[in-house]
């Protein structure tokens, strides 16, 4: 189990912001009219880890970064990389010099896998 991540979250009506491991991994949600979320993600630093209760597609809006599925090697990733997480997976973000990625999660409203104290987002 990871240590407790969760530092702040501040839930809007159709937004929600969570930072994360003294803000180096900080999530932006926001909820379409239909019911969508899309999590615009900016890390630093790390790994540090998150889970996925559903499928994600992951896209490298921003910098380089690497990410580790369920312990697996890493991939790494430049803008505009993409990534397929599989549900129920737990995953590690790094991006030494600062990196901007979208989470979408298909299907289902959000991504999630347990507390938000153990760096969970749902």
């Amino acid at each position: 189990m990871s240590k407790p991540s969760l530092n702040l979250r501040y839930l809007g009506t159709n937004h929600e912001v969570e930072v994360h491991y003294d803000g180096q991994l900080v999530t932006h949600t926001t909820t379409d009219a239909k019911g969508a979320r899309t999590h615009l993600i900016s890390v630093r630093g790390g790994p540090h880890q998150l889970n996925t209760l559903h499928k994600l597609d992951v896209q490298v809006l921003q910098g380089p970064c690497a990410i580790k599925v369920n312990g697996g090697g890493k991939k790494n990733l430049k803008t505009a990389g993409k990534l397929s997480i599989p549900p129920g997976a737990a995953f590690d973000i790094e991006a030494s010099n600062g990196c901007v990625l979208t989470c979408t999660p298909k299907p289902g409203p959000g991504f999630g896998g347990g507390g938000r104290e153990n760096g969970a987002l749902d």
